[in-house]
Protein backbone atom coordinates (compact mmCIF):
# COMPACT_ATOMS: atom_id res chain seq x y z
CA UNK A 1 0.00 0.00 0.00
CA UNK A 2 1.20 3.48 -0.74
CA UNK A 3 -1.46 5.20 1.34
CA UNK A 4 -3.08 5.00 4.74
CA UNK A 5 -6.68 5.14 3.59
CA UNK A 6 -7.65 1.48 3.59
CA UNK A 7 -10.66 0.20 5.48
CA UNK A 8 -8.88 0.05 8.80
CA UNK A 9 -7.27 3.45 8.42
CA UNK A 10 -10.19 5.19 10.14
CA UNK A 11 -8.44 4.41 13.43
CA UNK A 12 -5.37 6.39 12.46
CA UNK A 13 -6.03 10.11 12.58
CA UNK A 14 -4.04 11.34 9.60
CA UNK A 15 -3.46 14.87 10.92
CA UNK A 16 -1.76 13.43 14.00
CA UNK A 17 0.22 10.96 11.86
CA UNK A 18 1.60 13.76 9.71
CA UNK A 19 2.37 15.89 12.78
CA UNK A 20 4.46 13.02 14.23
CA UNK A 21 6.06 12.02 10.92
CA UNK A 22 9.82 11.75 10.63
CA UNK A 23 12.12 12.13 7.67
CA UNK A 24 13.38 8.98 5.97
CA UNK A 25 15.56 8.35 2.94
CA UNK A 26 14.25 7.00 -0.33
CA UNK A 27 17.19 6.83 -2.69
CA UNK A 28 18.80 10.24 -2.47
CA UNK A 29 15.65 12.05 -1.33
CA UNK A 30 14.34 12.80 2.14
CA UNK A 31 10.67 11.80 2.38
CA UNK A 32 8.21 11.97 5.28
CA UNK A 33 7.45 8.62 6.86
CA UNK A 34 5.61 7.32 9.91
CA UNK A 35 7.38 7.46 13.25
CA UNK A 36 8.37 4.08 14.67
CA UNK A 37 5.30 3.77 16.92
CA UNK A 38 2.83 4.62 14.16
CA UNK A 39 4.64 2.33 11.72
CA UNK A 40 4.35 -0.53 14.22
CA UNK A 41 0.61 0.01 14.71
CA UNK A 42 0.12 0.39 10.96
CA UNK A 43 1.97 -2.91 10.30
CA UNK A 44 -0.38 -4.64 12.75
CA UNK A 45 -3.43 -3.03 11.10
CA UNK A 46 -2.19 -4.06 7.66
CA UNK A 47 -1.71 -7.66 8.78
CA UNK A 48 -5.17 -7.88 10.29
CA UNK A 49 -6.73 -6.33 7.19
CA UNK A 50 -5.46 -9.26 5.13
CA UNK A 51 -5.83 -11.97 7.77
CA UNK A 52 -2.05 -12.26 8.21
CA UNK A 53 -1.97 -14.21 4.95
CA UNK A 54 1.71 -13.55 4.20
CA UNK A 55 4.64 -14.46 6.39
CA UNK A 56 6.39 -11.24 5.35
CA UNK A 57 3.74 -9.20 7.17
CA UNK A 58 4.46 -11.13 10.39
CA UNK A 59 8.20 -10.54 9.86
CA UNK A 60 7.64 -6.80 9.35
CA UNK A 61 5.52 -6.54 12.49
CA UNK A 62 7.99 -8.64 14.49
CA UNK A 63 10.96 -6.52 13.46
CA UNK A 64 9.12 -3.32 14.36
CA UNK A 65 7.86 -4.71 17.68
CA UNK A 66 11.35 -5.81 18.74
CA UNK A 67 13.30 -2.82 17.43
CA UNK A 68 15.54 -1.40 20.19
CA UNK A 69 14.41 2.19 19.46
CA UNK A 70 10.69 1.38 19.91
CA UNK A 71 9.22 3.03 23.00
CA UNK A 72 6.99 0.22 24.33
CA UNK A 73 5.15 2.46 26.80
CA UNK A 74 4.32 4.94 24.03
CA UNK A 75 3.22 2.07 21.75
CA UNK A 76 0.86 0.64 24.37
CA UNK A 77 -0.48 4.08 25.31
CA UNK A 78 -1.18 5.00 21.69
CA UNK A 79 -2.62 1.56 20.88
CA UNK A 80 -4.93 1.80 23.88
CA UNK A 81 -6.07 5.30 22.88
CA UNK A 82 -6.74 4.13 19.30
CA UNK A 83 -8.42 0.89 20.32
CA UNK A 84 -5.76 -1.20 18.58
CA UNK A 85 -4.24 -2.85 21.65
CA UNK A 86 -5.61 -6.31 20.75
CA UNK A 87 -4.42 -5.91 17.15
CA UNK A 88 -0.89 -5.05 18.35
CA UNK A 89 -1.07 -7.98 20.79
CA UNK A 90 -2.04 -10.33 17.96
CA UNK A 91 0.89 -9.11 15.86
CA UNK A 92 3.21 -9.68 18.83
CA UNK A 93 1.83 -13.17 19.50
CA UNK A 94 2.17 -14.17 15.84
CA UNK A 95 5.75 -12.86 15.66
CA UNK A 96 6.68 -14.74 18.83
CA UNK A 97 4.82 -17.98 18.21
CA UNK A 98 5.41 -18.28 14.46
CA UNK A 99 8.91 -16.89 14.02
CA UNK A 100 10.42 -17.02 17.51
CA UNK A 101 10.79 -13.27 18.03
CA UNK A 102 11.82 -12.44 21.60
CA UNK A 103 9.37 -9.80 22.82
CA UNK A 104 9.81 -7.21 25.56
CA UNK A 105 7.98 -8.16 28.78
CA UNK A 106 4.97 -5.81 28.32
CA UNK A 107 4.36 -7.20 24.81
CA UNK A 108 4.76 -10.78 26.11
CA UNK A 109 2.04 -10.03 28.66
CA UNK A 110 -0.20 -8.49 25.99
CA UNK A 111 0.34 -11.44 23.63
CA UNK A 112 -0.75 -13.87 26.35
CA UNK A 113 -4.08 -12.18 27.17
CA UNK A 114 -7.16 -14.38 26.62
CA UNK A 115 -8.61 -12.04 23.96
CA UNK A 116 -5.41 -12.15 21.89
CA UNK A 117 -5.22 -15.94 22.22
CA UNK A 118 -8.82 -16.26 20.95
CA UNK A 119 -7.85 -14.15 17.93
CA UNK A 120 -4.85 -16.44 17.36
CA UNK A 121 -7.34 -19.30 17.00
CA UNK A 122 -9.36 -17.26 14.47
CA UNK A 123 -6.21 -16.38 12.49
CA UNK A 124 -5.08 -20.01 12.52
CA UNK A 125 -8.46 -21.14 11.16
CA UNK A 126 -8.06 -18.74 8.23
CA UNK A 127 -4.44 -19.62 7.52
CA UNK A 128 -4.90 -23.39 7.68
CA UNK A 129 -7.94 -23.48 5.38
CA UNK A 130 -7.34 -24.55 1.79
CA UNK A 131 -6.71 -21.99 -0.92
CA UNK A 132 -5.52 -18.39 -0.93
CA UNK A 133 -6.58 -16.14 1.95
CA UNK A 134 -8.93 -14.12 -0.25
CA UNK A 135 -10.89 -17.29 -1.07
CA UNK A 136 -11.14 -18.62 2.48
CA UNK A 137 -14.33 -16.82 3.21
CA UNK A 138 -15.03 -13.23 4.01
CA UNK A 139 -16.96 -14.36 7.08
CA UNK A 140 -13.87 -15.82 8.79
CA UNK A 141 -11.79 -12.75 7.99
CA UNK A 142 -14.53 -10.41 9.19
CA UNK A 143 -14.85 -12.41 12.42
CA UNK A 144 -11.12 -12.07 13.00
CA UNK A 145 -11.17 -8.34 12.27
CA UNK A 146 -14.24 -7.60 14.39
CA UNK A 147 -12.90 -9.64 17.29
CA UNK A 148 -9.74 -7.55 17.42
CA UNK A 149 -11.34 -4.19 18.05
CA UNK A 150 -11.18 -2.93 21.61
CA UNK A 151 -14.53 -1.08 21.68
CA UNK A 152 -18.07 -1.79 20.43
CA UNK A 153 -18.05 1.53 18.54
CA UNK A 154 -15.04 0.35 16.52
CA UNK A 155 -16.85 -2.90 15.71
CA UNK A 156 -19.79 -0.84 14.41
CA UNK A 157 -17.51 1.49 12.40
CA UNK A 158 -15.62 -1.41 10.85
CA UNK A 159 -18.84 -3.24 9.98
CA UNK A 160 -20.31 -0.09 8.44
CA UNK A 161 -17.17 0.56 6.38
CA UNK A 162 -16.98 -3.06 5.26
CA UNK A 163 -20.58 -2.99 4.08
CA UNK A 164 -20.48 0.38 2.35
CA UNK A 165 -16.92 0.86 1.04
CA UNK A 166 -16.51 -0.29 -2.56
CA UNK A 167 -13.73 -2.79 -3.30
CA UNK A 168 -11.93 -3.70 -6.53
CA UNK A 169 -14.52 -6.36 -7.46
CA UNK A 170 -17.26 -3.77 -6.92
CA UNK A 171 -15.51 -1.39 -9.32
CA UNK A 172 -14.86 -4.23 -11.80
CA UNK A 173 -18.59 -5.02 -11.88
CA UNK A 174 -19.28 -1.47 -13.06
CA UNK A 175 -18.59 -1.30 -16.80
CA UNK A 176 -18.78 1.94 -18.71
CA UNK A 177 -20.43 1.96 -22.09
CA UNK A 178 -17.99 1.59 -25.05
CA UNK A 179 -19.38 4.71 -26.73
CA UNK A 180 -17.72 6.77 -23.98
CA UNK A 181 -14.26 5.78 -25.29
CA UNK A 182 -13.98 7.32 -28.75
Amino acid sequence: HTGLSHRLGFVLKQEALFARSVSGCCGDRAVPTLDRTDATIFAALHGIQHGWGRLGWVVDAGQLLTHPDLNIDELLTRATAQGTRTIVGLAAALARDTLGFSLPAPLEKLADTPKVQRRIADATAILTADGPVVNKGATRLLRLQLGCWDSPLQVFEHTFRTLFTPTEPDYAAFVLSPWLFW
